[in-house]
């Protein structure tokens, strides 16, 4: 169900009978393509799953049918506030002037904000999930992105202190807000993010055994600095001068996001003399991805800010062996299942590519261990810990 929301709405103009079942209010005005899209949806759907009884309404801006969160029942609601593409400032005098009419003109119970942001005009109770860390740890790359980061950090500080609960998709995650708000929450969960149900399935299947694998090795995120490809290349460039490794080749794949990056990654891999060795497939489908994870004989990322790190649980579940850096979230996502070594330190990198690749029995041993690592990372789980917050709020 999609309605359009304008100044003066009720209740019975959202959904065709009233109930008194709970209304949980759901505010994606900052939703972008990609992860947060990604995370949310898997919300959203596991809510109602585990839920069908409670009535949710999910705010967006305007019509964007590329947001497509499938099957979302008569109980769900997308509700357009009718203002296209709102920005930063825009969003914030919108979220200032509307938001608290919003919730109240729609006899809202419950406020769940994605983006963790409190809202001391929205008179209910707050549950806000914080999984942004760049904020914290990225040097701002423009005035505009600076007052982002500021406000965001000063809404957090806000939120640790007043809302009824905030999530964090790590510890390390928490770590960097509670120490920015200088306090502790009254009320807070860890909310690991989940593997997708097909990527479970395709986790209990048998893996591509390593002699049958490519010898290529991959890694997958956005096209960003932080994501800090190029210790990946410089690895390579070791990796190569090793006997028997000489015609291994590197594959990244993800969304462009920064086109001087990508252009700096081209350039470096001449510069190293891997221009045919390191490989670019950029916006490509899901499905060309899932096969680079399944034939892949390696995996790293050594992405400087993550607050999970979910590339590294699918690499896991399609059997790939994962090498990561030891910083930001990803050694507390990965836990054993992986080598960790430090993001920059490309000699060491190369050290345990080879070490792996040398050695089927540890290569087996990881395969499991990454197995049984990442069926531990259930959306069913996450959501089902903030019903329980949920309950406990309407209970009272």
């Amino acid at each position: 169900m999609k309605k359009k929301w304008f100044p003066g709405s009720r209740y019975q103009d959202i959904w065709n009978s009233y109930s008194e079942e709970p209304v949980i209010f759901i505010n994606a005005l900052s939703l972008t393509h990609g992860g947060s899209f990604t995370v949310l949806k898997n919300y959203i759907l596991s809510f109602i799953e585990q839920r069908p009884d409670w009535r949710y309404l999910i705010l967006q801006d305007t019509i964007d049918e590329s947001f497509d969160f499938g099957n979302i029942g008569p109980n769900a609601c997308i509700l357009y506030c009718g203002e296209k593409k709102m920005g930063l400032v825009s969003r914030y005098l919108w979220e200032k002037r509307w938001l608290g009419v919003v919730c109240k003109s729609l006899n809202c119970d419950i406020y769940f904000g994605p983006n963790g942001v409190y809202h001391p005009n929205a008179a209910l109770p707050q549950c806000l999930l914080v999984q942004d860390p760049a904020p914290f740890i990225l040097r701002a790359r423009s005035f505009k992105i600076a007052i982002r980061n500021l406000l965001l950090r000063k809404n957090w500080s806000n939120g640790v202190k007043q809302a009824s609960c905030m999530g964090y998709t790590s510890n390390f995650m928490r770590s960097l807000v509670i120490n920015y708000a200088g306090c502790e929450e009254s009320n807070y969960i860890i909310a690991y993010n989940g593997i997708d149900r097909s990527i479970q399935e395709t986790a209990k299947q048998p893996f591509l055994p390593f002699v049958e694998r490519e010898p290529f090795i991959l890694g997958v995120s956005t096209i960003n600095k932080h994501k800090n490809f190029e210790t990946l290349m410089h690895a390579l460039s070791i990796l190569r001068k090793k006997t028997g490794f000489e015609h291994y080749n590197l594959k990244i794949m993800g969304r462009l996001l920064i086109n001087s990056y990508y252009e700096f990654l081209k350039s470096e891999a001449v510069r190293l003399g891997l221009k045919d060795a390191v490989i670019f497939e950029l916006n490509c489908p899901w499905e060309n991805i899932a096969h680079a994870y399944k034939v892949a004989s390696l995996f790293s990322l050594t992405s400087l800010c993550e607050s999970f790190g979910m590339p590294a649980l699918e690499a896991m579940a399609h059997g790939t062996p994962v090498v990561v850096g030891n910083s930001t979230a990803v050694p507390e996502i990965c836990g054993n299942a992986a080598v960790l070594v430090s993001p920059n330190d490309h000699e060491a990198l190369a050290e345990a590519w080879a070490k792996i690749l040398s050695n089927e029995s540890d290569y087996l041993k990881m395969q499991n261990a990454g197995r049984s690592r990442c069926l531990e990372f259930d959306w069913h789980k996450t959501v089902a810990q903030w019903i329980d917050i949920f309950e406990n709020i309407l209970s009272k």
